[in-house]
């Protein structure tokens, strides 16, 4: 790795060989991630998105079904969990491209269906 010259071109990318201090070697630095693509972007959304909407109103129908006694904390449990459920997905997806708007569009996805079912719980 030390016979390369100081730029080197892969893929298309000039990619330099940096000397690392630590070890005396040297180490190639470029980027980390590559841009993804339109159509990946949409399948990311769907794929991390709809699991938590999913969750909401899976959790919403039980919260209706199922508790007399402090529904309202049941269906805050949900929420949290739909919360936490997309920061899992996201990190699962490991994609840094349209983090903050696939967790914005999951995370107020649930919100609505928490809200749609504490409206119905204050009719009742």
């Amino acid at each position: 790795m030390l016979g390369k010259s100081t730029a080197d071109r892969v893929d298309g990318h000039d990619r330099r060989w940096v000397p690392c201090r630590a070890r005396g070697t040297a180490v190639m630095m470029g980027r980390v991630t590559e841009p993804v693509h339109p159509i990946d972007q949409r399948r990311l959304r769907l794929m991390s998105v709809l699991p938590v909407w999913l969750l909401a109103i899976v959790g919403a129908v039980l919260v209706l079904t199922l508790t007399r006694v402090d529904s309202f904390a049941w269906l805050l449990l949900v929420f949290v969990l739909c919360v936490l459920v997309s920061f899992v997905l996201q990190l699962i997806t490991a994609t840094k491209d349209g983090l903050v708007e696939r967790i914005s569009i999951a995370s107020s996805g649930a919100f609505v269906v928490v809200l749609v079912t504490a409206v119905v719980l204050l009719a009742r």
